[in-house]
C-alpha cells in the first residue's frame, strides 16, 4: 500500500533516518488503473494510465507478446498483447520496477499506405510495481564518473583476489541505472560486467558502483560452476549413439557443407573447437570443421564426441523453445549461439558467460559436460539473462539457477517423453546426480525457506523452486511441458531482476491464470516448499520482501523460537536498519496493542534470532536451531550494549532505549537473560 507520508512523518519525530522513496505496489496500481480507466479499452500513454507523478518519469516498453487464445488475424482484428515496460526517471531505468500491462490493438489495412495500421486501447491489467519521490531522494542524476573510470574501480577490485587477471571483452552491457541500495537508498550507478579468462577459472562479475562517487554498492559472480547422419555422440554412462540413428536422436547434425568439408555452424548454433586451450575467444574462435562422411573425431575422457554433443543439443534446445513457445526464441549476441567445446585443461565446469556457453572435458568427477540438460541449463542462464535479468545472488540467483534446472529437466522431457528428475546425472563417473528436484535435500541441503538465509549459494537456494517445480509437474493435470511453460512465461513477463521467492510465485501464478492452468495447483506447489505469494493469516508484510508475526503471548527467547519454527518460520533476523525502523514504526503505531496485555509498560521488547549461546560475543543469526547460523558483521546495540549482566546474557532482543549514534530514543539491540519472557517477532524470510 501507498503510506509514504505517514510513515515519514514519523520518522522524522523519533529523529530517524528515512528515505523519501515509495515502492508503489500492485493493488494501488491496480486502483489508478481502474480510475484512469473506467470503461476499457483506453486509447492512453501508460503514464496517464498509471497516473505517474512527474514527466521525468516514464515507461520504456521491453517485451510484448499475444495473450494466448487472442485473435491474430492477418490483416485486422482485435488483438490482445501484454507489455513489460520498465520504468525510467530522466531517461534512466530503474533497476528492479518493472510492470506489465494489458493493450488490445486492433490491426486495419490502410489501402493508402498500404500498411497495417494498428489502434486501440488498455485493458484494466496491470502487474509490478513502480518506484516514485526519487527526486527527492538523489540529487544529482549527471555521473561524476565515466563508466571507464567506474569499470577501473571494479577490475582493481578483482585483481585484489586474483593477480592473473585477463580481462576480454570488458565493457559488455554497462548502463547508467537508478539503484536501491541494502538500506533503502536511492543510488545513481554504473551497472557493468565482464568477462576475466584465465589458467585457473573463468569469471563474469557484475557490479553496482556508485556513479557519483565510485563506491562499490553491490557485486556477484555470475557463472554458475558446473545433415550429417551417423557420427557419434554420448559416453560410456549413456552409452553410444548415431545422430540421425536414435529415436531423441533422430534428426541428422544440421552442418554447412562445403565440397567433402562439413563447418559445424546453422542458424541456431555455432562451434569452436577449443583444443584443451584457455585462450580460445568467444567472439572470434574459428568454426570447427571436419570431413563429412566421418564428422569430427574428438574421443576424449570417456565421450565419444562432446562436439557433436554440444552442437546438437543446443540446436535442439532452439527447437524445443520454438515448439513450445512459438513466438519467442533465445537469445544470441551474434546469430547463432557460439558455443566453445574442448575449453581448458581437465575442466569440470560448463558456463554461460554472456556471449557464449562453454564446455569442459571434466576429469576424475565428470565426463565432459556437453550431456543433454547441462546444455539446456547453460541456455537457461541466456534465456533469463534476456528476458527478466535476475541477478546471480540472493533469492533471485536461486531462482535463476533453478530456472536453469527446470529447464534442463524439460529438456530431457522435450528428447524423452519422461523425467528422471536427476540434475546432472549423465556427467556423473562415480556418483548419481548433482541435484535432485524431488528431494533437494540430498545434495545440496535445501528445501523449506525456512531454511534459507541471506549469503546462501544459489546452488543450494535453488532447491526450493526446483522442488516447487517437481511437485507442480507431478500434479494430476500437468506435465513437465505445462508446467515449464508457465515457468517460462512468469521468467518473460513477471519476474523482475530483483525478484525474491515470493515474488516470483505470484508471478508464476499469474503466468498459470493467463494460459488458463489451476492457478490454486501452483499456490499448493509453492506452499509446500514454504513460499507464499500473500502473506499467510496472523502475518503482516513488508515491501514484498518479508511476513512477520508479532506475537503477543509472552515466551523465553529458546519456546519463542521454537514457536516460529513450528509455524513454518523463524526468529526475524533484522538485515539493515531500513528493516528495523519498520519494524519500529510498526510496534510504535500499534502501542497498546501489546501494551494491553501482560501488564506491559511503555514500549515491549521483542525477541530476535541473534545469540552468542555457543561462544561469547560471537553473535550469530539462529537459522538452523538454537545455536546455527551466519555470524552478525553488522551490529545495532544501543548506549552500553551488550553488557553481558551476571554472564548470561546471550540472547538478542529488540529494545527501546537511548541509540549512540543518533543520541536519541529508539529501539535498538540489547543482550538479554535467553529465560526472561518477551514478546517475539516471527519471519517467513520467503515472502
Amino acid at each position: 500500500m501507498f503510506r509514504g507520508l505517514e510513515i515519514s512523518v514519523l520518522f522524522v519525530l523519533l529523529g530517524l533516518t528515512v528515505s523519501a522513496i515509495e515502492i508503489v505496489d500492485r493493488e494501488e496500481l491496480q486502483k489508478r488503473v481502474i480510475e484512469s480507466c473506467p470503461d476499457p479499452p483506453c486509447d492512453v500513454w501508460p503514464e496517464q494510465l498509471l497516473r505517474l507523478p512527474s514527466n521525468d518519469y516514464a515507461l520504456l516498453e521491453i517485451h510484448r507478446e499475444k495473450v494466448p487464445n487472442s485473435d491474430d488475424r492477418r490483416k485486422k482484428g482485435p488483438v490482445a498483447v501484454k507489455i513489460k515496460y520498465v520504468e525510467t526517471f530522466k531517461n534512466i531505468p530503474v533497476f528492479g520496477q518493472n510492470v506489465v500491462l494489458e493493450k488490445v490493438e486492433v490491426k486495419d489495412y490502410d489501402k493508402r499506405s498500404k500498411k497495417v495500421m494498428a489502434t486501440g486501447g488498455f485493458r484494466q491489467f496491470v502487474y509490478g510495481t513502480i518506484a516514485e519521490g526519487i527526486e527527492q531522494d538523489l540529487e544529482s542524476f549527471i555521473p561524476e564518473l565515466t563508466v571507464e573510470e567506474a569499470l577501473k574501480i571494479a577490475i582493481n577490485n578483482e585483481k585484489q583476489q586474483n593477480t592473473s587477471l585477463i580481462v576480454f571483452e570488458p565493457k559488455r552491457d554497462a548502463s547508467l541505472q537508478i539503484y536501491m541500495d541494502e538500506g533503502g537508498k536511492v543510488r545513481l550507478a554504473w551497472y557493468l560486467n565482464y568477462n576475466v579468462e584465465n589458467s585457473t577459472e573463468p569469471s563474469r562479475p557484475f557490479y553496482f558502483i556508485d556513479a557519483l562517487d565510485g563506491t562499490i554498492l553491490k557485486h556477484w559472480e555470475s557463472i554458475g560452476f558446473y545433415s550429417m547422419t551417423g557420427v557419434p555422440g554420448g559416453n560410456v554412462k549413456t552409452g553410444q549413439w548415431k545422430y540421425g540413428e536414435l529415436r531423441w536422436a533422430g534428426r541428422p547434425l544440421d552442418v554447412f557443407q562445403f565440397s567433402a568439408t562439413c563447418f559445424y555452424f546453422n542458424a541456431d548454433a555455432r562451434v569452436t573447437n577449443c583444443g584443451n586451450s584457455w585462450a580460445c575467444s568467444c567472439a572470434s574462435g574459428p568454426v570447427a570443421t571436419a570431413l563429412c562422411a566421418t564428422g569430427i573425431v574428438d574421443a576424449i575422457n570417456g565421450a565419444y564426441s562432446p562436439l557433436h554433443d554440444s552442437f546438437y543439443f543446443t540446436k535442439a534446445v532452439y527447437d524445443m523453445y520454438r515448439d513450445w513457445f512459438s513466438d519467442f526464441t533465445l537469445p544470441t549476441n551474434y546469430g547463432a549461439m557460439r558455443i566453445r567445446a574442448h575449453y581448458g585443461v581437465n575442466y569440470q565446469n560448463a558456463f554461460w558467460n554472456g556471449m557464449c556457453t562453454t564446455y569442459g572435458d571434466g576429469f576424475t568427477t565428470f565426463y565432459p559436460l556437453a550431456v543433454a540438460d547441462v546444455v539446456s541449463h547453460e541456455l537457461g542462464h541466456a534465456y533469463t539473462e534476456a528476458t527478466s535479468g535476475l541477478i546471480y545472488a540472493g533469492q533471485s540467483g536461486g531462482m535463476n539457477e533453478a530456472f536453469s534446472d527446470i529447464a534442463g529437466e524439460a529438456f530431457k522431457y522435450y528428447l524423452r517423453g519422461h523425467n528422471d528428475w536427476r540434475l546432472g546425472h549423465d556427467i556423473m563417473k562415480n556418483g548419481d546426480a548433482l541435484r535432485y528436484m524431488m528431494h533437494p535435500p540430498i545434495a545440496p541441503p535445501s528445501i523449506q525457506c525456512a531454511r534459507y538465509y541471506q549469503g546462501q549459494g544459489v546452488h543450494y537456494s535453488s532447491g526450493i523452486y526446483n522442488k516447487a517445480f517437481y511437485i507442480l509437474a507431478t500434479t494430476p493435470g500437468w506435465t513437465t511441458k505445462i508446467a515449464f511453460g508457465v515457468f517460462a512465461r512468469a521468467n518473460r513477463l513477471y519476474w523482475v531482476s530483483n525478484s525474491n521467492f515470493n515474488s516470483g510465485s505470484c508471478g508464476v501464478i499469474q503466468a498459470a491464470w493467463d494460459l488458463g492452468h489451476n492457478t490454486q495447483d501452483v499456490a499448493d506447489a509453492f506452499a509446500q516448499v514454504g513460499v507464499f505469494c500473500k502473506c499467510p493469516p496472523g502475518f503482516v508484510s513488508r515491501n514484498s520482501w518479508s511476513c512477520y508475526k508479532f506475537v503477543r503471548d509472552v515466551a523465553s527467547w529458546a519456546e519463542a523460537n521454537e514457536y516460529c519454527r513450528a509455524i513454518g518460520a523463524k526468529l526475524a533476523v533484522i538485515e539493515d536498519t531500513s528493516e528495523e525502523n519498520w519494524v519500529e514504526n510498526y510496534v510504535t503505531q500499534r502501542q497498546s496493542f501489546f501494551t494491553d496485555t501482560h501488564r506491559v509498560k511503555d514500549y515491549p521488547d521483542f525477541w530476535i534470532a541473534g545469540n552468542d549461546i555457543a561462544r561469547d560475543y560471537l553473535w550469530k543469526w539462529a537459522h538452523k536451531g538454537n545455536l546455527g547460523g551466519t555470524t552478525i558483521t553488522t551490529f545495532d546495540w544501543l548506549w552500553g550494549q551488550p553488557n553481558n549482566v551476571h554472564r548470561n546474557e546471550h540472547c538478542l532482543a529488540l529494545k527501546r532505549g537511548m541509540h549512540p549514534t543518533i543520541n536519541t530514543v529508539r529501539y535498538g539491540w540489547n543482550d538479554d537473560d535467553c529465560s526472561l519472557k518477551k514478546f517475539y517477532i516471527c519471519e517467513k524470510t520467503c515472502y
